[in-house]
């Protein structure tokens, strides 16, 4: 056993543990590495815990207590992000200065109908509150290319902190803008800084979630935009309000709240989140290796029903790269930007209710999924996702092309349609790269930087221009019918492409894969 610790390189993995424990005749050196290795999942200060990981996969209980509050402090991270995507939502109809209370519409205090001032028309206003609303996605388009390569030079901690500082600073500086060219510029550097986080905290998340739990705690992501754009609705819409019934949202203020949120995030947590668990390791011997990271799995979780390890290389960037682009194009921004406008079209009255119900739906699809992502896995959840929002939008499609929907209907359909999408489209593309581990870890780098800048290019076709004219030419009714087609066609293509990539042992039994995405690729 001495003789093999004298060879190369070490594989990054957690089964490397039992191994050292089992030798008494280890260097010293080689003991404090792999304590610093482990520190994340000791005792916090360099020495190994007594009931650090074994071989069968079950977290211990100082590793579950940290991942926790680590994925808590990562996951605050995309909730800010998500208050920069949420904030026209309460405040853009203030900015365009067109109110409409009780079927008239009121005149909006100058300070705040800042789109009015470029033409001085609602046509005028309209066209800068659509630029307003797009440039962020092209700049968080940009960010999230050069996120992986950021995120392999600096870390992912110190990306996501440099994303908050974007984002504080633009929202400052929107708050006190004169002009709409202002709040235009200002745009594109905050969608940078959200472009950035979209890579590097799901990356950092799964580094810091216990190995059967990795698929749980990716949902986290998910569940913080969804809270992030309820709170920023929730705050513009019924807090920072002004005029005699609050039928106008103080939009300065509300820039002003999100700026200082992503500023005590940056100051007050990120500090305290560990750079990653995963630190580098001397060298060990390729026996070692080799026993540590078997490539079919055989020797800690018995045969793979999917080894995803045995695809070819052009089939594993499909797979992780269809259902991030599917996320978008299934339409589920349209409908969270258009929700009102859907419900109104269908005659629905309580129609902010009724869009408060969607959102919340979206919500509770997400805690489901937490609890089934580990049981059923991945590529099932996906399935059931698209197929249930392709006949959702079918549905949708249908009843839209009376004049008078079923408002129930209507409703109904909006909410499953997002529960769906909750269910598998929303959190588990963002799990699955980084579990493609028959890929090379650069190649993995690159898949999501280039993944997500795709992902948020479409999130621009299905809320910009492109919608708008599909919208003119055939109505809501074209509209959801093309969701509906897209959604099917990306069913067809996951089931024949994406691999499920949670291991399964042969009694069936799920567990999340214990190699890492930092395992060293000795390829």
């Amino acid at each position: 056993s001495s003789s093999v610790l004298s060879l190369p390189r070490v594989t990054r993995n957690i089964f490397y543990v039992p191994l050292l424990r089992g030798n008494e005749t280890q260097p010293p050196a080689m003991v404090d590495a792999a304590s610093r290795r482990l520190e994340f999942a000791g005792d916090g200060r360099g020495r190994r815990s007594t009931t650090d990981q074994g071989c069968n996969g079950t977290p211990n209980e100082p590793w579950r207590c940290h991942g926790c509050v680590h994925a808590g402090i990562t996951s605050l991270v995309p909730l800010v992000a998500a208050m920069s995507l949420g904030f026209t939502s309460p405040a853009l109809e203030t900015m365009k200065g067109r109110v409409l209370v009780g079927g008239q519409y009121r005149q909006v205090p100058q300070e705040l109908a800042i789109f009015k001032r470029a033409g001085g028309n609602s046509h005028d206003a309209n066209a800068v509150a659509d630029w307003f609303s797009s440039l962020i996605n092209f700049g968080a388009l940009l960010g999230a290319l050069f996120s992986g390569w950021l995120c392999s030079r600096v870390g992912q901690r110190n990306v996501m902190l440099l994303s908050l500082v974007f984002i504080a600073m633009c929202w400052a500086c929107a708050a006190f803008a004169t002009a709409p060219w202002q709040l235009c510029a200002a745009r594109i550097p905050m969608g940078l800084g959200v472009g950035l986080q979209s890579v590097a905290a799901p990356s950092l998340l799964k580094e810091f979630a216990p190995p059967s739990l990795r698929g749980t705690y990716g949902t986290a992501i998910s569940a913080a935009i969804v809270l992030g754009v309820l709170l920023v609705d929730f705050l513009g819409g019924s807090v920072v309000r002004s005029g005699v019934h609050g039928e106008f949202c103080q939009w300065r203020q509300l820039a002003i709240l999100v700026s200082l949120s992503a500023l005590t995030v940056a100051g007050a947590a990120l500090p305290l989140l560990r750079q990653s668990p995963l630190a580098p390791l001397p060298a060990t011997p390729a026996p070692t290796r080799r026993l540590a990271c078997r490539d079919d799995g055989t020797a800690f979780f018995g045969r793979l029903r999917h080894p995803a390890e045995a695809l070819p290389h052009w089939r594993l960037l499909l797979a992780g790269f269809i259902p991030m682009v599917l996320q978008q194009l299934g339409g589920i921004n349209a409908i969270m930007f258009f929700c009102q406008d859907i419900l109104e079209d269908a005659h629905v009255k309580s129609y902010n209710l009724s869009g408060l119900l969607v959102v919340l739906m979206q919500l509770m699809g997400i805690l489901v999924a937490a609890v089934l992502v580990e049981r059923l896995g991945r590529r099932p959840l996906l399935l059931l996702s698209s197929t249930g929002m392709a006949l959702s939008s079918a549905a949708l499609s249908i009843m839209l092309q009376g004049k008078r929907p079923p408002v129930d209907g209507v409703v109904g359909c909006l909410c499953l349609f997002s529960f769906l999408f909750a269910l598998g489209l929303g959190p588990v593309p963002w799990l699955l790269i980084p579990e493609l581990t028959g890929l090379p870890k650069q190649h993995r780098i690159r898949l999501a930087s280039f993944a997500t800048a795709c992902n948020w290019a479409c999130s621009f076709i299905v809320t910009g221009a492109p919608l708008t004219a599909v919208q003119v030419r055939w109505g809501l009714s074209g509209v959801f019918a093309l969701f509906s087609g897209i959604s099917l066609t990306g069913a067809v293509l996951m089931a024949l492409l994406v691999p499920e990539t949670a291991v399964r042992t042969a009694n069936g039994r799920q567990m999340a894969r214990l190699v890492t995405p930092e395992a060293v690729d000795h390829r």
